[in-house]
């Protein structure tokens, strides 16, 4: 198992702002989906998908800009297991490519 950090609150050019937090986790990713690319888009939403050693699913929502006036925001979402993630995120999930 990888050790993983991520973080949730508001993120600027100097790094997470007041009142954000990190979390560090042991697991593996699961996998990745954007909305939208840096090099060709302003602002997009970004997801990577875990699975913690507990078996707990991870997921980490960036919504991101280029624009130095705006802060990306991080959220992190839990869920017991991947039948729960499903239930909010399938979307996300299958595009990811954690679902066939």
């Amino acid at each position: 198992m990888k050790a993983y950090r991520v973080w949730e609150g508001s993120k600027g050019q100097k790094g997470l702002r007041k009142g954000g937090r990190k979390v560090t986790f042991k697991g593996e990713e699961l996998g990745y989906w954007s909305d939208g690319h840096p090099t060709t888009d302003r602002r997009g939403t970004a997801y990577r998908v875990f699975r913690a050693e507990t078996g707990e699913i991870v997921i980490h929502r960036i919504r991101w800009s280029v624009w130095a006036t705006e802060d990306d925001e991080g959220m992190i979402f839990r869920f017991p297991n991947l039948d729960e993630a499903v239930v909010k995120f399938r979307r996300v999930l299958e595009k990811a490519g954690v679902l066939n």
